[in-house]
């Protein structure tokens, strides 16, 4: 697509620009990211489109999955948004809690927010704490558990098909 002179002043004038350089391959490059902040006026073809959904945490009363101790589960991109890949949960682990050893034929990944743990990966325990991602390969023996003194949430992404 064409921008006139005309288009990009106007473009200009409805966003805040912010300018960026960026070390790539060694080289530096430099990119302009655009912040929509006040666009009405202008339209350069750009489609906006209602498909954005957003949810709060404090919207989903917890439950606590079978097997577990001390686990708290909130599905919070789920069947409720419809995504079409993934869902996105969230576990909460009281000191002492735990998930059951379990196994399954799908991935997930895991991003510890905030606590400290261990998984128990096949044969063997790692800590786990904030700032850690973890991956699950399908089929992989897994058990999460909280050792620490205070809570450890968890977000947990798996494929749509393969949620439970």
């Amino acid at each position: 697509m064409s921008i006139t002179t005309a288009q990009t002043q106007a473009l200009i004038d409805g966003l805040v620009l912010e300018q960026h350089v960026n070390s790539l391959n060694g080289r530096l490059s430099s990119h302009i990211v655009f912040r929509i902040d006040t666009c009405e006026s202008f339209n350069p073809n750009i489609e906006i489109t209602e498909s954005m959904k957003k949810v709060s945490l404090a919207e989903f009363e917890a439950s606590m999955p079978e097997g577990t101790k001390g686990v708290e589960f909130r599905p919070l991109l789920a069947q409720n948004v419809n995504p079409p890949n993934f869902y996105l949960r969230v576990f909460d682990i009281s000191p002492g809690g735990f998930t059951p050893r379990h196994t399954h034929d799908w991935e997930h990944e895991i991003f510890v927010v905030k606590g400290t743990g261990k998984i128990s990966l096949s044969d063997r325990y790692e800590t786990i704490s904030e700032g850690d991602a973890i991956y699950v390969e399908p089929n992989e023996l897994h058990q999460f558990l909280n050792d620490g003194t205070t809570l450890m949430r968890m977000i947990c992404v798996v494929p749509k098909q393969k949620s439970t």
